[in-house]
Formats: structure tokens, C-alpha cells, sequence
């Protein structure tokens, strides 16, 4: 059906008046008349024709192309504010690690929003989510807390949490999620962090790890302090 979903093939959007528009945005937004115009509508988009429609839209080279794949792909449908469309996490630069959100979605069927965002570590089952179950989706983009010295298994992610404005595809919103997310979630993850920390800072001194272990330690509290500064900042917002 297309008001619910759309699919656009990188052949077809090469015939398709864009009003003049540079593709080099993060977001974008496109009339369904635009779209109709081309006669390609369909329930189901394949990844391919997805991420062809991510490279055309944002301009990625043909050289540069070949280095993105999709992980993982899903449809979006909102029973809150109607919300229809696709959703994908990217692979860049050959690598397994999906370290990019693509989106593509409507609220109306009559404009769509595509939109992308740079996201460490994505999982596609952690950044689409109903946080307060009011029916709608928000999308949770991972930003790394990691000190120098701190190792990647030891690091966490600061999420910065965007909800849908009709007009304006996905825009940030932390302060809506203070109390129902951040102060939830951190608290937590920092009084765990905190314990491990206190746990290396424990080594006998006689150990010949002690001195890196300290300093691995002493990184994890920097960023506890970063993610409670964060956090403080947020509240103050509030």
C-alpha cells in the first residue's frame, strides 16, 4: 500500500525531480507525489534496494559504496502516531560493527522523511523502542564514554533518545526521558562501573599489572564522572 510503505530503487530515483535538492543532508524529506511519479510502490523492500536508496539520497561515491552493507533491516509501524516505514543498521568500511541508523518513514503517506545518524555499536533491537508505551517509537543512538585508557570492554555508551515530530522526521528529546530512562539506566550502569574500578584498585601492589590495572581503573572513574556530568546537565534542563 502506498501510504504505508515505499520502496525506491536507486534507478528510479535517478528520474525523479528533487526540486533542485543536494543530497548531502542527514535528513531529507519527499512529497508522495514525487514518488508516485516513478510508479514504483511496494509493502516490501529488500536491503538492497534499501541501502541503493541510502547511497543516492546522501550522495555516497560509487568507490565508496561498495564498503557499506546492511546487518540487520525492519519495518516501523507505530500504533501511536501512525509512524510507517523502514528502519536498517549499517556496516561501514568492511567492517561487522554497524556504526550507522538509516531511516526511512511517514506518519501521513504524504511526506516521507529519510534520515540517517552515526551510531557506535548499533543493535537494531536497542534503537527502536516504545521507552514510555505510549504507542510510539524512539530511536536510541549510541555516543561512546571510554577515558584513554579505558579498554573497550570496560567502556559505555552515552544514548541520546530522538522522538518523531510530524514534519521534522526524528530530533533529539533527552529531557523527556530523564526519569524513565537516564536516571533509570545510568545510575545503574555508573554503580557498576564504580565497583569493578574499586575491584582493580584492589591489587596488591606486588602484582606486576598493578600499575596498568590502576590506570584502567582511574579511566573508568573519568568516565563515570563524564556520564554524571551528563546526567546533571540534563537535570538541569529539566
Amino acid at each position: 500500500m502506498i501510504k504505508n510503505i515505499l520502496i525506491v530503487s536507486a534507478a528510479v530515483l535517478i528520474h525523479i525531480s528533487f526540486t533542485g535538492a543536494l543530497f548531502s543532508d542527514e535528513i531529507k524529506k519527499y512529497s508522495i507525489e514525487q514518488l508516485q511519479k516513478a510508479g514504483f510502490t511496494s509493502e516490501n523492500m529488500s536491503k538492497d534496494a534499501f541501502l541503493k536508496l541510502r547511497n543516492k539520497v546522501f550522495e555516497i561515491p560509487d568507490y565508496e559504496s561498495g564498503q557499506f552493507s546492511i546487518d540487520k533491516m525492519k519495518k516501523i509501524d507505530a500504533k501511536g502516531n501512525k509512524l510507517k516505514g523502514y528502519i536498517a543498521t549499517i556496516n561501514g568500511n568492511c567492517t561487522s560493527d554497524p556504526a550507522e541508523v538509516f531511516i526511512l518513514a511517514s506518519s501521513d503517506g504524504n511526506e516521507y522523511i529519510v534520515q540517517r545518524f552515526d551510531s557506535l555499536h548499533a543493535s537494531l533491537d536497542e534503537i527502536l523502542r516504545d521507552i514510555d508505551g505510549d504507542g510510539n517509537f524512539e530511536i536510541l543512538v549510541n555516543e561512546e564514554i571510554a577515558g584513554e585508557n579505558t579498554p573497550r570492554c570496560n567502556s559505555f555508551f552515552w544514548v541520546n533518545i530522538y522522538t518523531w515530530k510530524e514534519g521534522g522526521g526524528f530530533v533529539i528529546d533527552n529531557e523527556k526521558f530523564i526519569k524513565s530512562y537516564y536516571f533509570k539506566e545510568y545510575l545503574n550502569m555508573i554503580s557498576k562501573r564504580i565497583a569493578e574500578a574499586e575491584h582493580l584498585l584492589n591489587m596488591p601492589e606486588k602484582d606486576p599489572d598493578a600499575s596498568k590495572v590502576k590506570t584502567i581503573a582511574l579511566s573508568m572513574l573519568e568516565d563515570c564522572r563524564t556520564a554524571l556530568s551528563k546526567l546533571s546537565k540534563l537535570a538541569e534542563k529539566k
